[in-house]
């Protein structure tokens, strides 16, 4: 129980420590550290991940969508305790879900197609968004990223500083409107 709370909470916070070989725990427990490195901690930390309150509008967001469904003239606006969340805010955090499952599925397909076996694609694309330090498969804890290719290292480190810088400041990179010199 000691082992597996520590690995939980390194995970959670971006720690990376790792005391043992979780690469081979089983499947279902792995799969619970990769849905850990996703949600990340609390909104102002350092840490990598999602963050907990963009969980919490989204849950909100599902909340009152699905009152709408069994209760259409019901009209709630979004509110965390006692203050109201702007529309745009729930809107940019769908946004920020959606970058996050399409950086995370793209990520996954260029590991695969990179010959990289699809545990180690799959964990080493949340490592890498998330900001975590330990994946599993082949870039388990017991190992090193040393295996990868060039290209591969390369979208390591795109996915890392997405990851890192929160996927809007690198996104507005590429927007042509901050191409125009004025």
């Amino acid at each position: 129980i000691r082992e597996g709370t520590f690995h939980a909470i390194s995970a959670q916070t971006s720690t990376g420590f790792v005391t043992t070989d979780i690469a081979k725990w089983p499947f279902a427990t792995q799969l619970f550290m990769l849905l850990l490195m996703f949600i990340g901690g609390m909104s102002g930390a350092t840490c990598g991940g999602i963050k907990t309150s963009r969980f919490y509008i989204l849950y909100k967001i599902l909340k009152n969508k699905i009152e709408e469904i069994f209760r259409p003239s019901t009209v709630r606006p979004l509110k965390i305790g006692k203050k109201e969340i702007p529309m745009s805010t729930g809107v940019t955090v769908l946004a920020f879900f959606s970058l996050v499952a399409f950086f995370t599925v793209l990520g996954t397909v260029f590991f695969i197609f990179a010959q990289i076996d699809s545990e180690t694609s799959v964990s080493s694309v949340a490592c890498m968004l998330n900001n975590i330090g330990f994946a599993f498969g082949a870039g388990g804890p017991a190992t090193s990223f040393a295996f990868m290719g060039g290209f591969s290292k390369v979208l390591s480190s795109f996915l890392m500083l997405l990851g890192r810088l929160e996927y809007f400041i690198i996104l507005l990179v590429f927007a042509p409107i901050f191409w125009k010199i004025k």
